[in-house]
């Protein structure tokens, strides 16, 4: 049994991101990546399991995006088509699967939200969710918990990628690997190097090994907003 997850959030207080995205398509590759994930994966290039706030005695000043509020306002796709947003039947998923998802199981607290998303099983390949579009401010943090469904052997890559304002798509932004025997973790990525830029965020699946098995759960994700204390 996975150990349980003991957080605490900041009350979700979406602001305006007005724009909205009509991609036909999310590819794999792109441009070469602009910052690097404050997280725990496998060949992360600063592994930071305690990562806090941009500052100190910084604190949250409210959430700039709530992936899970918004899951159906991104377009998502498998890398060859779009799919439909909440998926209907887990079982029949073949092209894919992102719905909202009970966390009970997982030993998540009531009323933090989480999403299950469940990459293509034919020749397509992951699960990419587009965002409308924010701007990023100095300070903000996307952040979130990861996991496998309970007994799913999986090992998988979430990754944050983005759109940036002239339509090019940045893979690789962040990473966080892991398998379905590890426990729950963080994935916080500090958004600073896209400061003042106006973004379409990315949440992505790929599966590392077996894809019927890759059953990857996103705990409530959002991008925070800090802001320096006294």
């Amino acid at each position: 049994m996975k150990r349980t997850l003991l957080m605490m959030f900041v009350i979700f207080a979406l602001c305006g991101c007005t724009a909205q995205s009509t991609p036909e398509l999310a590819p794999t590759l792109a441009a070469t990546p602009t910052a690097a994930a404050t997280s725990t994966p496998e060949g992360s290039p600063t592994a930071s399991p305690d990562a806090g706030p941009p500052a100190s005695h910084a604190m949250a000043d409210m959430t700039a995006v709530d992936f899970a509020a918004h899951l159906c306002s991104a377009t998502w796709s498998n890398n060859g088509i779009n799919i439909p947003c909440p998926g209907q039947d887990l079982s029949n998923a073949p092209d894919g699967y992102v719905a909202p998802y009970d966390g009970a199981e997982l030993g998540v607290k009531p009323g933090i939200p989480v999403i299950l998303t469940y990459p293509a099983q034919n020749t397509f390949e992951g699960i990419f969710g587009r965002f409308p579009a924010y701007t990023v401010q100095q300070g903000d943090q996307f952040y979130t918990h990861v996991d496998c469904l309970p007994r799913a052997l999986c090992f998988v890559e979430f990754g944050l990628d983005y759109y940036d304002a002239s339509g090019a798509y940045h893979s690789g932004f962040a990473a966080h690997r892991m398998r379905g025997d590890d426990p729950i973790e963080e994935f916080i990525v500090d958004l600073g190097a896209l400061a003042g830029q106006t973004v379409e965020l990315v949440l992505v699946v790929r599966p590392v090994s077996t894809r019927a098995n890759a059953y990857a759960v996103w705990i409530g994700p959002v991008v925070l907003s800090y802001r320096a204390g006294p």
